[in-house]
């Protein structure tokens, strides 16, 4: 799911904001840094603002709401990723209205809002740049369509993958072990996984008995990164 190593995101992210803020006076009227608390929603369904949120540090959800007016959790975007405004695929803008997203803060995070014509214009001068734009945003449809994937397989197989992606995307080293997000709890891998609570809660303590998890609380310890066969 990664298509540019952590390392060499941050340093391509951090090229590309000093670049943005070359003209520091049109910089500071069009790129904002912002920050929110967990729950909060960033971006609201069918929003028509002209935005890129390009994540700095924490957790944020890309959600739909269900025929039972619930939200299901799409996917996750972490630092280094970019949240793709819709007036980015006009051609498609139909269609997405049919099926609205938000964007909701899964922890404290904070992020830099761009103004989406100022980052364009911008780009079109840096081809470097510019495919570095769109590198994130195909990591994020990319992400989109691996879960969708990935809920084609059995039930434990299901939750496997998805913990073995999320580790993948956003996980933490610590020693040999990999801790997930905070915000990745039962609840949000139900959601993810397209499958009940219970399910997934069932499941969580057989891989704990079997030593593949620490426990079943939050944060999710993986204490077996490579558990599935490649």
């Amino acid at each position: 799911m990664n298509f540019v190593d952590d390392h060499s995101a941050a340093l391509k992210m951090q090229e590309l904001l000093n670049y943005l803020y070359t003209s520091s006076d049109l910089a500071t009227r069009y790129i904002q840094e912002v920050s929110f608390r967990k729950n909060d929603i960033i971006v609201e369904p069918n929003d028509s603002s002209n935005f890129f949120y390009l994540v700095q540090s924490g957790v944020a959800f890309v959600e739909a709401w269900t025929e039972g007016n619930e939200r299901e959790v799409l996917y996750l975007l972490t630092s280094n990723q970019l949240y793709s405004p819709e007036s980015l695929y006009d051609n498609f803008k139909g269609c997405l209205n049919l099926f609205p997203r938000q964007l909701r803060a899964a922890s404290n995070l904070s992020a830099y809002k761009i103004d989406c014509d100022f980052m364009m214009d911008h780009l079109y001068a840096q081809p470097k740049h510019l495919n570095f734009l769109f590198l994130t945003a195909l990591r994020e449809l990319s992400s989109a369509q691996l879960i969708f994937h990935i809920h084609k397989f059995p039930t434990e197989e299901r939750i496997d993958r998805m913990l073995q992606v999320i580790a993948s995307a956003s996980g933490e080293q610590t020693g040999e072990s990999i801790l997930l997000p905070s915000a990745i709890n039962q609840s949000v891998l139900a959601s993810l996984c397209g499958l009940s609570q219970s399910a997934i809660s069932i499941h969580l303590k057989k891989l704990v008995k079997e030593g593949t998890l620490s426990s079943t609380h939050t944060p999710l310890q993986i204490l077996k990164p490579n558990f599935l066969p490649h």
